[in-house]
């Protein structure tokens, strides 16, 4: 996937993190991006390949969060926006989602967009072996 993503009026270096959802209230980040100036009025992160197992296991319907932050040198990062979005919603075709804050109100006009996004199903060893080499 590669992620394009519009702040309202923010400048300075970005960055995102994707997590997975454990439990109800318990997120465990799977990926951390790379930190981004922006460009043309909005951010652009490179290509990220990440296992749908990874994301949401076997269940397509589990949420999945992109939080998005400004990054301190202090570490004290900024929470911005974030998004919550489902498997099935990528696998469906949805490519542009709104941004919230931290209370879930939606920011404005504020989007996220998947720039380029291809679901692959990865064959584990096992399948491999069993489907007859």
């Amino acid at each position: 996937m590669k992620v394009r993503s519009t702040f309202p009026s923010m400048s300075g270096m970005h960055f995102f993190l994707v997590n997975k959802q454990i439990s109800p209230s318990l997120w465990k980040p799977i990926y951390k991006s790379e930190i981004k100036a922006a460009a043309k009025g909005y951010y652009e992160w490179s290509m990220v390949n990440l296992l749908s197992s990874d994301i949401a296991g076997e269940d397509v319907d589990r949420e999945v969060k992109i939080e998005f932050y400004q990054s301190a040198k202090s570490g004290k990062h900024k929470h911005i926006a974030s998004v919550a979005l489902t498997l099935a919603q990528i696998k469906e075709g949805q490519q542009e989602y709104n941004l919230v804050d931290k209370k879930s109100r939606p920011i404005g006009e504020h989007k996220m967009n998947f720039v380029q996004l291809e679901v692959k199903k990865r064959h584990s060893f096992l399948e491999y072996i069993f489907g007859g080499c």
